[in-house]
């Protein structure tokens, strides 16, 4: 064999033991797979083991809720000002005290 030839077989041998980690590249387990693939690819079983791992399905991550970020929208002048008006429209019929209106209209600005 010429130094041409065995420099061929070794990258192409790579690709083929490495083939479960290049497959896996874009998992969320990527580095597990890569890992798998390294220190037991060489058994026929650990490289089974990491190419049915890299072209299975990955499952969605959970995400709480504490995670979520909501927008809180903020008020327009417009709204502000419908807003106002309701709150007057309440003391006028006696539903606010002149005070509940005064603290509603603080929570506003």
């Amino acid at each position: 064999m010429t130094t041409i030839q065995t420099i061929v077989a070794i990258v192409v041998g790579g690709v083929i033991y490495f083939l479960p980690a290049i497959i896996g590249a874009s998992k969320r387990n990527e580095m597990a797979i890569f890992w798998l693939n390294l220190l037991l690819g060489w058994s026929l079983i650990g490289w089974v083991v990491a190419l049915v791992w890299a072209v299975s399905k990955d499952t969605p991550v959970p995400i709480a809720a504490s995670q979520v970020i909501v927008p809180i929208p903020t008020p327009t002048p417009l709204d502000l000002a419908e807003r106002t008006a309701q709150l007057k429209q309440l003391r006028d019929q006696g539903l606010l005290t002149q005070e509940e209106f005064m603290q509603q209209i603080s929570r506003l600005a």
